[in-house]
């Protein structure tokens, strides 16, 4: 088994759908788990929290008098992009996902057991091409649907296996929304700053705008309570909606050095959360806000906050960015008391994964840190070294040791003899770490910013690392140590996409070779005398490095119907997975000059990192899509092996 993987340090998303694409296959590829995944929008119903995850729905259940921290109870499968909003009503849950190939739309759960959400009908409200579906609210028998590409739509669910649309009111950069008396309050960022649109709903049905407001400030999100509204992101601003015509900016807090990315409100009260903690916030006299108790607690990246009601008062449940989930006693309400602290699986921007020896999964989260899961995906312990601007990327697991390159800090080594206590052994500083292989002693890793370079690195004793030689390349973003050299993909616009440098001597690194028909490499596997590279024009380049010293072309796969940059490669056999923006495709190069896609496994997010184990599974890391684990021979009877040209083609 070999795997190699590359990670980036922004997060994108595209296509989130499992289907074979047009190819020599018979069958699609199963995602039997999935979980983790970006952090949107939470609904609670009585006991149980409905959290938008990645491309998931999961189901929290709640206690009902607090005293027991929130536990996941199940999860939808995923979708074929993000979820984007969520609201309930009577035994339907409401859904909308949304991918960065504009595709997207309305999917009506069924809740006849509130624990386990049945996909009962996908609905198409727009026959445009450029779909964008947010937030949802349901009025009676209507539901307000957001799209910052075409506006709000009015949906008549009065029969939820029939939803129509009514009406579409034309606007442009709305995301989220809020109820208030007779009125929908809508928002969100765009080219035209932070947008406000208020619509008068005392006809549902037909929804129309009253009132606009605008603001030049650097927010992200808000929050509405009765006739007050606050602006959150870079501090936040306090927003008078008395008249609903004429919204009025009542007064702007600057931010304390942090950023808000959601706030809710209740009796009066913000509550914010952020790296300092959950700061409350009186706004009793809306013009004046007072502030008021700093909670300590790790509510940096809060990303939806909602009210549960339990026995003899409430609590507030908190998600955050940072793989966390928070619930707060609101008893007294100004001074908020830190009840629990539970683990959202996997993170919410995952960049690699590794099996380890006791059959769990290890995985780097960008925000988080280092993750442990069982087979399942169930979070079982985690790591955070609490470096600022972590950065957490790549990971190379060799026996119970986790190598984690950390974009902010450099290379962290890792204790795992104990996957449920994982422990930092030691750290070595290198600025702007991407991605590292190891191999017998040595870690070899390449950075990726301002200049890169290669970096070895003396690990016989992982205490005590030991910097050796290093070499300048241009923007290194994936490692794989092969025989006594090491395959550097090289995002180098000056036209040498690999690298291969002998490091036979590891205090004085020297380069062989390069190979320029893929300027911008992404990804890089080798085996015997081929080395395989994810090129970011959306191809895979098989490459003899037989002479290192003048590797050249052998085949090029590449897909010209869509553009999907490659972003990492793993290797098992006969079979390349080639990762991109899209998913990841299975490519047959028993023919290496004539690399053929068997099938293509779509995700919600790029497929940055990965692990392709023996049996032809693999574990994919997709960043705001969560881990994936497919199996993408479902005969596992060897059916597959050998020549498929004859093969019928069964699903496009």
């Amino acid at each position: 088994m070999l795997r190699k993987q590359l990670s980036f340090t922004s997060s994108l998303f595209l296509i989130g759908m499992v289907l074979a694409m047009p190819a020599i296959v018979t069958a699609a590829p199963l995602i039997p788990v999935q979980a983790g995944g970006e952090i949107g929008e939470a609904v609670v119903v009585d006991d149980v929290a409905y959290l938008a995850t990645g491309p998931s729905i999961s189901v929290w259940q709640l206690s009902s008098d607090g005293m027991t921290a929130p536990v996941q109870v199940g999860a939808t499968a995923p979708l074929p992009g993000l979820v984007r909003g969520l609201a309930v009503s009577g035994d339907y849950l409401y859904a909308t996902w949304a991918n960065a190939d504009f595709q997207g739309e309305l999917v009506v759960y069924s809740l006849a057991d509130p624990l386990a959400p049945v996909h009962a009908l996908d609905f198409a409200y727009s026959t445009g091409s450029f779909l964008q579906p947010a937030d949802v609210l349901v009025i009676g028998d209507t539901l307000i649907l957001t799209d910052p590409e075409s506006g709000v739509y009015s949906i008549d669910i009065s029969d939820p296996m029939a939803p129509s649309v009514n009406t579409q009111l034309w606007s442009f950069s709305l995301k989220s929304l809020a109820l208030t008396g007779s009125h929908v309050v809508a928002w969100g960022a765009g080219f035209a700053g932070f947008v406000v649109e208020i619509m008068d709903v005392t006809s549902p049905a037909a929804p129309s705008t009253v009132g606009y407001y605008n603001s030049w400030g650097l927010f992200e999100d808000a929050a509405v309570e009765g006739d007050v509204m606050m602006l959150v992101g870079d501090g936040f601003e306090i927003v008078s909606l008395t008249d609903p015509t004429m919204p009025v900016m009542l007064t702007t807090v600057p931010s304390s050095g942090t950023y808000i990315r959601s706030a809710l409100m209740n009796g009066g009260l913000a509550y914010l959360g952020d790296e300092n903690g959950l700061q409350v916030w009186d706004l009793s006299t809306p013009a004046t806000p007072v502030a008021g108790e700093l909670v300590s607690a790790p509510s940096d990246r809060t990303e939806s906050s909602a009210l549960h009601m339990i026995s003899g008062g409430v609590e507030m449940i908190q998600f955050t960015g940072m793989g966390r989930g928070l619930a707060f006693d609101l008893d007294t309400p100004a001074t908020p008391t830190l009840e629990h602290v539970f683990d959202l699986p996997v993170g919410s921007d995952t960049e690699d994964v590794a099996t380890l020896a006791n059959g769990e999964i290890a995985n780097s989260d960008f925000y988080s840190g280092l993750r442990i899961s069982d087979g399942g995906l169930n979070s079982t312990s985690r790591l955070d070294p609490a470096i600022q601007y972590g950065g957490y990327e790549h990971l190379a697991v060799v026996g119970t040791t986790a190598y984690m390159t950390s974009w902010g800090y450099g290379l962290l080594i890792i204790d795992l003899s104990d996957p449920n206590a994982p422990a930092q052994l030691s750290s070595v500083y290198i600025q702007y770490a991407s991605a590292v292989d190891v191999a017998g002693d040595m870690a070899y890793v390449v950075t990726s910013t301002n200049g890169g370079i290669l970096q070895i690195v003396d690990v016989s004793n992982p205490q005590l690392p030991v910097p050796r030689g290093s070499l300048a390349i241009a923007k290194g973003l994936d490692v794989v140590h092969h025989g006594s050299m090491v395959l550097i993909a090289d995002d180098d616009w000056g036209g040498s996409g690999l690298k291969i440098v002998d490091v036979s001597i590891p205090d004085s690194p020297m380069q062989l070779g390069v190979y320029t028909d893929c300027a911008t490499a992404s990804g890089v596997a080798a085996d015997g005398d081929l080395a395989y590279l994810a090129c970011n024009d959306g191809s895979m380049h098989v490459v003899s490095i037989a002479d290192p010293a003048m590797p050249t072309q052998v085949g090029v796969y590449t897909d010209p119907s869509v553009y999907l940059q490659g972003s990492s490669i793993g290797f098992d056999g006969s079979v390349v997975w080639y990762g991109h923006f899209g998913g990841a495709d299975v490519i047959d190069v028993s023919d290496p000059a004539l690399p053929t896609r068997i099938m293509r496994v779509a995700t919600a997010g790029a497929v940055r990192g990965m692990e392709v184990g023996d049996d032809g599974n693999a574990w994919l890391a997709a960043t705001t899509g969560g881990v994936y684990r497919v199996q993408p021979f479902v005969f596992n009877d060897g059916f597959e092996s050998g020549d498929t040209s004859a093969w019928t083609v069964a699903m496009q």
